[in-house]
């Protein structure tokens, strides 16, 4: 199987924003998983660790239609999530927009959501909304006291209402925290799994072989920070027995170091204890590992403890740290729990095992390095992803679909009540025709014809009867108006593919092959086309100078020349042609060309992004003037302020052209007149509109003239013969000019 895998990557810099459990996780997880499945990581990241290089394939994350096509080469697309808005937020975007396995590195859930608009995008707004949509208006209240509280940790709402908005769109959801997993089984409708993290063991060279302590000398290892009752704890063990036989290190921030020196001086605790300010420290890890018990008190998400947990537990060392005695680890005699409210009298509770039952703690570590290495272990945990992998993929029909169609009605509110129904019914099996990975057990349901009775006539009043005909004529046209509207959805859905639908290649791609030979039959030569326009060559030059590499947008690039002319001025030439035999001549020639309606696929394109936009011939085949006017309107949004735009259109001012050649061409709607076009650019906001006649070097010698030059010719007969040169004669095509004005000041 091949994953194409979201996450951040550790680097060097210790990203703030970047969890130190992920980085651990790849640790451990990618050297087996490279075994097993081809794996390509993609990342906003522009520097991460050399190892990773080793191990698997690193790509960027762009905006690009190649992102996509190396995205969709993956059977399954695997998305990372934990409550870092900044490095999270765009993870969560592409989760909900292209559907995949999503795996939850922390159980904060509402916490991400409620993170990334209210405090990274600074749009609480939007938050509340969500709220709203999602988890019901009934939770509108507490989510508006967490944002004047400042996203307090203590005053966090239910995680669980928003379960719904972070899995819309997924597949299936991978946890490590065996309470979420709890609730993601109970309450969402896609496969679900809690898989322990990996760890895979270490080499612990120079370390001595754990056994049971034989010695009355006990030695204890304490991580702590002020704040959470460092100080008390020291005093607390002052005061118990076992001080006397204690061998003591302790690690604390290094901005405490005074305030600690004088503590343990205080207590008379400076000589049996050694002070340690880096977590790292290999002195530290050796006490650590060679420890009775360490007592880990720092705050941390629940995943990074775990991998605290796991570095003690290589070694068989007993530990305690700030967990509540119904967490599993603790019901499961592997780590001495500490409640936060009662952490000074867990504390003398551990300290009483110290002091007379180590054999009890030396059995408690033996049990946790026996669970590491059959829980932890990485190949156990590739299996599990590898599974609810496949079972994702199978996923990829009917729930998926049904949960699409759900949010797709939601939104159909042009729709009459008793048509919304046959909606979302019709829209699911709309989308599972288009699956690519059909389940094998799917199947279609019969419907229930036990309560059917042929003989019995139903006694309908004539209220009934007109109520059921009015019922049934909304059905009819709201099924007659979902079915345009699905095959407009068939056409977005491909297009975001950059292919044509799976139903058009059997028939549509011969029309296609059929407009190509068309286009070489009666359009010119390649070589002709590009001498036509170089009339342009003002606009390009113009292009050039003020947006250097500046995007220029060709609408209906047929074979590629204008794209061709762009390129070889150093502009980005990127083309969208509705012909799938045009858009494999213009990608095979090298150019950035996109499958799918010019006008549709506009609207993927930012506000202010395109320096140049053009369409040569493409507005006569537009079905309405109000597809012009969008089209117009939609053009005015993508320019930069003083981009350019070019429409180029038969003339029918010509009346060889008006009359005849516009007809050979069966995929024209109407001419249009040069004029009214102008006016609707100008109307539409561009400044500086003109309107170009070309004649494009073409004979111009008058078809009507005396034989005899020389001969006289009646005043009226010179009008006449005038009249139809003017109108035989005139450029046989026309192009509107129009630049977007540029921002005041």
């Amino acid at each position: 199987m091949k994953l194409s895998w979201f996450t951040p990557l550790p680097s060097e810099d210790n990203d703030p924003e970047l969890p130190v459990s992920l980085s651990l996780y790849l640790q451990h997880l990618l050297p087996a998983l490279r075994e097993r499945v081809e794996l390509t990581v993609f990342t906003k990241q522009q520097r991460w660790e050399t190892w990773i290089d080793d191990l698997v394939t690193v790509k960027p994350i762009t905006a690009s239609d190649n992102f996509w096509s190396e995205v969709h080469r993956g059977r399954l697309s695997v998305y990372h999530l934990a409550d870092y808005p900044r490095t999270f937020a765009e993870l969560l975007d592409l989760s909900r927009t292209q559907p995949g396995l999503v795996v939850l590195h922390e159980p904060t859930i509402h916490s991400l959501v409620a993170s990334i608009w209210a405090r990274f995008r600074k749009q609480p707004r939007a938050y509340l909304e969500i709220v709203k949509r999602y988890a019901g208006e009934q939770h509108l209240e507490a989510a508006r006291q967490w944002l004047k509280a400042g996203l307090a940790a203590d005053q966090k709402p239910d995680d669980v209402p928003l379960l719904d908005y972070l899995l819309e769109s997924a597949l299936a959801v991978v946890t490590h925290e065996p309470a979420l997993g709890s609730t993601l089984l109970e309450s969402a409708q896609i496969p679900t799994l809690h898989i322990p993290l990996p760890f895979s063991e270490q080499p612990t060279s120079g370390l001595p072989t754990k056994s049971a302590p034989t010695t009355e000398k006990r030695s204890l290892v304490l991580f702590g920070e002020p704040e959470l009752s460092l100080f008390p704890v020291l005093e607390t063990l002052v005061l118990h027995p076992v001080r006397s036989s204690l061998d003591l290190a302790v690690f604390a921030p290094r901005s405490q170091k005074r305030n600690l020196q004088e503590a343990l001086q205080e207590l008379q605790l400076t000589e049996q204890t050694e002070l340690f300010y880096d977590p790292a420290d290999p002195e530290l890890k050796l006490r650590a590992h060679q420890a009775d018990l360490v007592v880990d008190y720092r705050r941390a998400p629940e995943q990074e403890l775990y991998y605290r947990l796991f570095s003690f537990w290589q070694s068989a060392t007993p530990t305690s740290a700030p967990l509540a005695p119904d967490h599993p680890l603790c019901r499961q005699g592997l780590v001495l729990g500490i409640r936060p409210d009662h952490a000074l009298e867990d504390f003398s509770r551990h300290l009483n095992l110290l002091h007379g039952s180590t054999d009890s703690l030396f059995e408690l570590g033996q049990r946790a390095q026996q669970y590491l290495r059959n829980a932890h272990h990485p190949d156990r945990y590739v299996d599990a992803l590898l599974d609810i992998a496949a079972r994702a993929v199978d996923q990829n029909t009917p729930a998926a679909c049904r949960r699409f169609a759900h949010r797709m009605s939601v939104r159909l509110d042009w729709l009459p009540d008793a048509g919304r129904g046959s909606v979302q019914h019709q829209i699911a099996s709309f989308l599972e025709g288009l699956s690519l990975q059909p389940s094998p057990s799917r199947r279609r349901r019969s419907p229930d014809m036990s309560r059917f009775d042929p003989g019995r006539t139903p006694d309908y009043s004539a209220d009934q009867i007109r109520e059921l005909k009015t019922s049934l004529e909304a059905e009819r046209k709201a099924r007659m108006d979902v079915d345009s509207r699905l095959a407009a959805l068939e056409t977005q859905l491909s297009g975001l593919t950059g292919t044509p639908p799976p139903d058009r290649k059997s028939h549509s791609q011969k029309l296609d092959h059929y407009y190509l030979a068309f286009e070489n039959r009666f359009r010119g030569s390649s070589a002709e086309i590009k001498k036509r326009l170089e009339v342009y060559g003002p606009q390009i030059l113009e292009t050039a100078a003020c947006f250097p590499g500046g995007l220029c947008l060709d609408l209906g690039c047929g074979r590629g020349e204008w794209l061709e002319i762009l390129a070889a001025r150093g502009l980005k030439a990127v083309g969208i042609d509705s012909n799938s035999v045009m858009v494999e001549t213009c990608r095979e020639l090298g150019f950035e060309t996109h499958w799918g309606d010019g006008l549709e696929r506009l609207a993927d394109y930012e506000d202010a992004s395109v320096a140049l936009l053009t369409g040569f011939h493409i507005i006569e085949h537009l079905p309405s003037f109000e597809s012009l006017a969008a089209l117009a309107s939609e053009s005015m949004r993508v320019l930069m302020p003083g981009g350019l735009v070019i429409f180029e259109s038969p003339n029918p001012e010509n009346l060889t052209v008006g009359a005849c050649s516009f007809y050979l061409d069966h995929t024209h709607r109407k001419p249009l007149h040069p004029e009214s076009v102008g006016l609707l650019m100008r109307s539409t906001g561009f400044a500086e509109t003109k309107v170009l006649r070309l004649v494009h070097g073409r004979a111009s010698e008058p078809p009507f003239e005396t034989p005899d030059p020389e001969a006289p010719m009646s005043e009226e007969l010179g009008k006449v013969f005038r009249l139809l040169n003017n109108h035989l004669l005139s450029a046989p095509d026309f192009a509107v000019v129009g630049r977007k004005p540029l921002d005041e000041g």
